[in-house]
Parts: C-alpha cells; structure tokens; sequence
C-alpha cells in the first residue's frame, strides 16, 4: 500500500454496510419476500407444503436407504423445511406423524 493507511471510523463503515446491504436487498426482491412471509397465509402454506407431501408416508422397506421418522407439531415441519432446504436428509427416507397442537 505504499505507506498509505486508511482509516475509516466505526460508524462510516457502518453506513457503508448498511447502504450496501439495502440496495443489495432492494434488488434482490427481499423487501417483497419480507411483506409476503408476515402474511400469515403465505406462512403458513409454506410452512406446511413440504409436510404434507411426507405425513403418513410409509417407508419402502426393501430400499437401502436410512428411514427417519420426525414425530410434532408446525415446529416439526419447520425442522422439516429446513432439512429440505439444506439438503441434508436427501439420502434418507423421511415420513412425518404430524400431531396438532394450539399455542
């Protein structure tokens, strides 16, 4: 660098940060992503589609592949949304016994 130190202040970079990630976001759709998931309806199909496609699926038991059984409530298919996304049971065969409950 020559000699050459630069110096930005705590709360400079801060705002740097900050506009990047807005416009960042603004062009990413984030903001029309962030009203869609407080609408509850939107939530709540997404937090159930996943789910619905697993509840009661019986397990093929002449396939090689590990069986995971994940037993709850709306938390279990958001543990379930975030196996799908991650992929990380994608070598598994997965049913899902969903049990109601009101908080």
């Amino acid at each position: 660098m020559n000699g050459f130190i630069a110096r930005v202040s705590g709360p400079a970079l801060a705002s740097i940060v900050l506009l990047t990630s807005v416009g960042t976001a603004n062009a990413g759709g984030l903001r029309q992503e962030l009203i869609n998931y407080s609408n509850p309806n939107y939530s709540g199909e997404y937090t159930f589609r996943h789910c619905k496609a697993i509840t009661k699926q019986p397990f093929d038991l002449k396939a090689p592949k590990r069986k995971v059984l994940i037993i709850g409530d709306s938390q279990a298919c958001d543990f379930y949304n975030g196996i799908v996304e991650t992929g990380s049971l994608n070598n598994y065969q997965v049913s899902l016994r969903y049990i109601p409950y009101s908080c």
